[in-house]
């Protein structure tokens, strides 16, 4: 994902600093102030910011899938993980192996999606 969102920010730089220099970066702000003047951007950019909003939905839809899947192993084995860091995703890939097939799917396709170098 960070690919992608490299080759985003490098394609609209001149149009982020033109429409959105004010924003302050992360969790998507600058996604959504660049869709808010897709209108005055680059033909180029405008592609490049599709393509990021696109790739970044679906994995949020693949965690978020993830998460309903893995319910249970979140809660079990690795109950005792303080959330953030990545450090649940972190428990889940170490013990995928005895996760449930709902899991180790909603797994695999959150690692699909995170290997792909377009993303």
């Amino acid at each position: 994902m960070n690919a992608r969102v490299e080759k985003f920010e490098r394609t609209c730089a001149s149009d982020i600093k033109k429409h959105c220099r004010d924003v302050t970066p992360g969790e998507g702000r600058t996604i959504y102030c660049m869709q808010a003047c897709e209108d005055k951007i680059s033909p180029k950019c405008a592609f490049e910011l599709e393509e990021a909003a696109t790739n970044i939905l679906a994995a949020a839809d693949a965690l978020k899938d993830g998460v309903a899947a893995c319910k249970a192993e979140i809660k079990g084995v690795c109950g005792n993980i303080k959330p953030g860091g990545g450090r649940i995703a972190s428990c889940l890939l170490e013990n995928k192996s005895t996760a449930s097939t709902g899991c180790a799917e909603a797994i695999a396709k959150v690692e699909s999606l995170a290997s792909e170098k377009d993303i």
